[in-house]
């Protein structure tokens, strides 16, 4: 079974070949880079493959492969961190010399499974995203919840409730404890200049996620 690199994105592939490994009497450390190899993210074209045609009949063991791969340049997969019998971390790298290398992607083998590490930009734009979107819940949750006076401007009740059908009923007890209790109370103050900062800060979140977006001045 052989695959060729696929120009698809593969950072959400999960892949597995049971009956390899059972073949082979499980996962080892020796024999983690061949059953990589039989996986989509595998590249046929790296120095590992050419390494594997010149020994398919005198096979190498880990350390002479890497002795092998430090005096060739070109793409290479190495394992950078181990802990048998159930992780690995394999590593894909353009070797430019003996003693320097360019990171390409990172892979994990997993309980037989073979996936794809997230690369910074995924990571960062799937927190931004989230952070949107729990802003704009926020956001939709209190709109219209202030209470405006001219002098005062928008201000915030004490109490808050989550069922919008009792926030009358509870908008009304608190303004009975304002006007019995004046000395306790807390104003919370948000001036329509404030939700317009929130609203452009909601905003350059979504352009930093997608950019090809421009947003529009609120």
């Amino acid at each position: 079974m052989t695959t060729t690199p696929s120009p698809f994105d593969l950072s959400n592939i999960q892949w597995r070949m049971p009956e390899w490994v059972q073949s082979v009497g499980g996962l080892r450390t020796e024999n983690v880079l061949d059953y990589f190899s039989f996986s989509p993210f595998y590249d046929h074209k790296s120095n590992n493959q050419m390494l594997k045609m010149q020994s398919q009949f005198n096979a190498l063991d880990l350390g002479d492969l890497n002795n092998h791969l430090r005096r060739l340049t070109g793409t290479q997969f190495v394992v950078t961190h181990e802990r048998p019998p159930f992780l690995w971390i394999i590593q894909k790298q353009h070797r430019l010399n003996e003693q320097e290398v360019k990171p390409l992607s990172t892979y994990f083998v997993c309980n037989e499974n073979i996936y794809m590490a997230p690369n910074a930009y995924t990571l960062l734009a799937t927190r931004m995203l989230n952070a949107t979107h729990s802003l704009q819940t926020a956001l939709k949750k209190i709109e219209n919840i202030p209470q405006y006076h001219p002098q005062e401007g928008y201000t915030y009740p004490q109490k808050i409730s989550d069922n919008p059908s009792s926030q009358g009923k509870d908008l009304q007890e608190t303004n009975k404890n304002e006007n019995t209790n004046a000395e306790n109370n807390v104003d919370y103050t948000f001036s329509a200049e404030d939700f317009s900062v929130v609203r452009a800060f909601m905003m350059s979140l979504q352009s930093l996620h997608n950019p090809a977006q421009t947003p529009s001045n609120p």
